[in-house]
């Protein structure tokens, strides 16, 4: 039905000139991904296996189908092709409608969605309420750690964001085309999310005219761990808000609501992504053939024009209000209790020269850095904690660099916090992606950055404060923060199948299989993977991967 090289022409096309036309054929992606009603088969599983869904559990249909009328219903199931594979055969909430045929059997299947997609945690259905509210709860080891409300007849963030404010035309197009796209329903489902603060088994919920109520059994002590009491909650269907009850709380904690909106860009490329038709290797192949044309557009006009070294040269600047430090020698008789000090890092000695590139002052020199908020604050008898450089590295583009940061962790701490929407969770929590907002916090904030790949791009591990967002995965890059308050970095031990495109998208989820990755240490309280790490032990690309990230390859 649709022509992959006739949509993207189209999509160039209508990007250039005009956006309605361009919004359209975004929908014609959407469209050619929902699935079409099923119609062959005698019960449920076999039609909905049709849909991708490999293995279905007890249906409840919140609304009965009859003969020539759609029914809704919710079912805990396995769905490896609906939406990305499932680790272990781990169970998620299927949405989907069905119809009876004139002698009363099972005949057609449409709107299939998968509504947890948590493939590290098994997802169960704690209760159901007339055609519009769903209660779950994700169990992992058997213990629930969140539990989700879904509002199967509306969306309210689908008009308004997390603020109240009123959506614009665009936003809601987005939002429209994304939930047509992976729900089959274009207002999409509302849902409040809530995490548990320690794990609880046996934990059940009921929904009433006005409430989730929800009860966990008490826990003895065991393998160390506190003993916790039973406890209960009430969370109110009109706003998600929680109520404590019974004077035993289970101190319910929601988590963000938040809607991240696409730009217009990452919005076609994530649409076609996750087109079943087109998918995320015709993706990369299609970035990687328009940058390398970019890359090569470009070098062919700086060898007309001449390179232009502006942006290096703002890289190369540094803080000009905070003093450079001076590396001093110990004092006379001072006893060593440490490794010897190397601030700041030596100055780097640019490849260029050897090219025969013009000279750019301050290239490969350290230069202290600093964002404007923190220059007054800085401490005084104290050599300033972060250093930047830029160096170009490519001999066929004088124009290129790479910029280096270095922090002296003697005077810093690192540390990590979730985002609300990436990287998304494999077992159904989500962090509150902020910089937390106490005092002692804020007066000393330095600087942020962003940590990696989202878990559609690769299910690389996250953990946070001894919570498992997503499972480690071997020979990956890892930042990893002790109980004792260190930082360290490293290669995660094991094998993985690096540089293979297929192999690696066939093998990202299923990263909790036993062997491929040991478990983190005790002592582990968060740690943070990413690609294979470009650099070990001196060593240039030691894992020998072909290509980070899709289009980077020929390494």
């Amino acid at each position: 039905m649709c022509d992959t090289a006739a949509v993207l022409l189209e999509t160039a096309r209508a990007w250039i000139s005009n956006r309605a036309l361009w919004a359209l054929l975004v929908v014609l992606v959407a469209v050619c991904t929902v699935r079409a009603t099923s119609q062959t088969g005698d019960d449920w599983r076999t039609l909905l296996a049709a849909q991708g869904v490999t293995s279905l559990g007890a249906v409840r249909w919140m609304v009965p189908p009859e003969p020539g009328r759609w029914g809704t219903a919710v079912a805990e199931a396995v769905p490896d092709a609906l939406d990305e594979q499932s680790a272990e055969g781990r169970n998620d909430i299927v949405v989907f409608d069905g119809m009876l045929d004139a002698n009363g059997h099972p005949f057609r299947v449409r709107r299939v969605g998968n509504l947890t997609r948590t493939p590290h945690a098994d997802d169960v259905v704690l209760d159901t309420r007339g055609a519009r509210y769903v209660a779950t709860a994700a169990r992992v080891g058997g213990a629930a750690v969140t539990v989700d409300l879904f509002d199967l007849t509306e969306d309210a963030q689908l008009a308004v964001d997390e603020r109240g404010t009123e959506r614009g035309a665009g936003d809601q197009f987005k939002l429209r085309v994304t939930n047509l796209q992976v729900l089959g329903r274009r207002d999409g489902i509302g849902r409040s999310s809530y995490r548990l603060p320690a794990a609880r088994p046996g934990l059940t919920g009921r929904l009433d005219e006005e409430h989730l109520a929800l009860q966990a059994a008490a826990v003895a002590a065991r393998d160390g761990a506190e003993p916790l009491p039973a406890g209960y909650a009430s969370v109110k269907l009109a706003d998600g808000a929680v109520a404590d009850v019974h004077g035993s709380s289970l101190s319910l904690e929601r988590q963000s609501d938040e809607v991240v909106l696409e730009s217009w860009t990452q919005f076609t490329v994530n649409r076609f992504r996750a087109a079943a038709w087109f998918g995320p290797h015709r993706i990369a192949s299609l970035e990687k053939y328009v940058f390398d044309r970019v890359a090569g557009a470009r070098e062919r006009w700086y060898a007309l024009v001449g390179a232009d070294t502006s942006a290096l040269e703002r890289g190369v600047a540094g803080a000009t209000d905070v003093p450079m430090p001076e590396a001093h020698a110990p004092p006379e008789n001072a006893v060593p209790v440490g490794p010897k000090s190397n601030w700041p890092p030596q100055r780097i000695d640019p490849p260029g020269a050897a090219w025969g590139f013009e000279r750019v002052e301050g290239e490969g020199q350290w230069k202290p850095w600093a964002p404007s908020w923190a220059r007054p604050r800085q401490a005084t008898g104290r050599p300033w904690p972060v250093m930047r450089t830029s160096v170009r590295v490519n001999q066929r583009m004088v124009s290129d660099h790479v910029t280096l940061v270095a922090m002296d962790m003697r005077q810093l701490e690192l540390h990590l916090e979730a985002g609300t929407a990436n990287p998304r969770s494999t077992t159904g929590l989500r962090g509150t992606g902020q910089v937390p907002r106490d005092p002692q916090t804020l007066s000393r904030l330095l600087l942020g950055f962003n940590g990696g790949f989202k878990t559609s791009h690769g299910a690389y591990g996250l953990i946070l404060d001894r919570r498992l967002f997503v499972p480690v995965k071997p020979a990956m890059a890892t930042i990893a923060f002790f109980d004792d308050g260190s930082v360290k970095m490293g290669t995660w031990p094991g094998q993985a199948p690096i540089g293979h495109y297929k192999k690696e998208h066939e093998w990202q989820i299923q990263v909790a299989r036993d062997g491929d990755a040991p478990p983190p240490p005790k002592e582990v309280v968060s740690l943070r993977q990413n690609l294979p790490p470009l650099v070990s032990g001196s060593k240039l690309n030691p894992g020998g991967a072909r290509r980070w990230g899709g289009p980077v390859a020929g390494l």
